[in-house]
């Protein structure tokens, strides 16, 4: 039998989602792998922060193409941001 421990200050499953926010990035380069990229690893909280994130982005020469999308299984696209 496995007996598993439960941690007494660790937030339950559902606000620590809620906590991570409801946008991320979805990144195109022309070499590499996207995750790579520390911004395609976070989760933004308003579409502003998204947008911004995305901006700085675009700086990356190897940076083709940003779709900021909602965190969901299947991901739904917002908008293109470049």
């Amino acid at each position: 039998m496995v007996e598993v421990l439960t941690e007494p200050n660790r937030a339950p499953a559902a606000a620590t989602d809620q906590q991570k926010g409801p946008f991320r990035l979805i990144l195109t380069v022309k070499r590499g792998v996207s995750s790579d990229f520390a911004a395609t690893w976070m989760r933004y909280s308003t579409l502003d922060e998204a947008r911004s994130a995305a901006a700085a982005l675009t700086r990356d020469e190897r940076v083709v193409h940003i779709m900021i999308a909602r965190d969901e299984i299947p991901p739904h696209a917002v908008e293109w941001a470049a």
